[in-house]
């Protein structure tokens, strides 16, 4: 398939935009929209998606990643699964890995939760990342939007993108429930030992 002529200059704005949240919109995009609501503060998302044509590698990461309580958004779907974090914030001691993945001590039973929804914030932010950059690579029509300068709107397509793929992980979340009963405390539920 021939690179229509928008591509190039996508691709050249991508570049010239840099490689962190602080001066690309596109990852300040991700950043926003599936790290930030969860409370993440980070000095920047960083992303090189077109070096894995050369290289293999074209992951993402945070600089300085930490978990700020009072940023998070109370009003989303998470929140109840932070409560626990929220309600006694001197008992639990919160880290935020440079992919989003939270690491919470002591663990009790609720913390599996709310480190899942760090997990997959991260995983959503990386979806968009590279769906972003992949649409603008295969010359896909919504790119146009981004070489025209227009980076809400391109923001908005990628978005509803990946909204469209279905969620694999909510069918393996639920078939391990009794594997994660079972990893709980570090031992194996009564009811999840073999008979």
């Amino acid at each position: 398939m021939p690179i229509e002529t928008y591509s190039e200059p996508a691709i050249a704005r991508w570049l010239a935009l840099g490689v962190t949240s602080r001066t690309h919109p596109v990852l300040r995009d991700a950043f926003k929209c599936y790290l930030e609501p969860l409370g993440i503060e980070a000095a920047w998302l960083e992303a090189e998606p077109f070096s894995a044509l050369e290289s293999g590698f074209g992951d993402w990461w945070l600089r300085d990643a930490n978990w700020n309580p009072a940023r998070f958004d109370r009003n989303q779907p998470a929140a109840d699964d932070f409560e626990f974090l929220l309600a006694d914030l001197g008992r639990f001691r919160v880290e935020v890995g440079s992919q989003g993945a939270f690491s919470i001590r002591p663990e009790t039973e609720e913390t599996w939760a709310a480190v899942r929804h760090g997990i997959r914030a991260g995983q959503n932010a990386e979806a968009f990342i590279h769906i972003a950059a992949g649409l603008i690579l295969v010359g896909d029509p919504d790119a146009k939007s981004f070489a025209a300068g227009d980076d809400d709107a391109f923001c908005a397509l990628v978005r509803a993108r990946l909204a469209e793929i279905p969620p694999e992980g909510a069918v393996e979340m639920a078939a391990n429930k009794v594997g994660t009963m079972v990893c709980l405390n570090g031992h194996e539920s009564p009811a999840a030992k073999a008979p």
